[in-house]
C-alpha cells in the first residue's frame, strides 16, 4: 500500500500529524490522490478533523484511509467534512453548556 511504502504505517497503527504532513508533501502521494479525484488543500485541518472524529490525538490508518476515500469528488466534499468537524465541536460545546445549566 502507498502508506506502507511511503509512510511506513502498518495496518492498525495510528498516524501522527508529522507523518501525515510529510506524506502529503510527497508528489507521489498527492498524484495518487489526484488520480482518484481526491484533493487535500489543507492537510493540517483535514488531520485535525480526523483526530476529532476518532476521539484521540492520532487517527488509526483505517480511519484515515476511509476518510480519504470519502473525499472523492469536488471541493464540496471538503466543505462537507469541514462542516461535520464544526458541527462536532458545536455539539460538544452545547453538551458542556447543558451540563452547566
Amino acid at each position: 500500500s502507498l502508506f506502507k511504502t511511503n509512510a511506513f504505517i502498518e495496518e492498525g497503527q495510528t498516524v501522527s500529524k508529522e507523518a501525515f504532513k510529510q506524506l502529503t508533501e510527497q508528489d507521489k502521494f498527492r498524484y495518487c490522490l489526484q488520480v482518484r479525484g481526491i484533493t487535500i488543500n489543507d492537510a493540517e485541518l483535514f488531520f485535525d478533523m480526523l483526530c476529532t472524529l476518532s476521539d484521540g490525538d492520532e487517527p488509526d490508518i483505517d480511519t484515515l484511509v476511509g476518510a480519504l476515500l470519502r473525499m472523492k469528488g469536488n471541493a464540496t466534499s471538503v466543505d462537507l467534512h469541514s462542516l461535520t468537524f464544526e458541527m462536532k465541536i458545536l455539539g460538544r460545546a452545547h453538551a458542556a453548556f447543558m451540563k452547566e445549566c
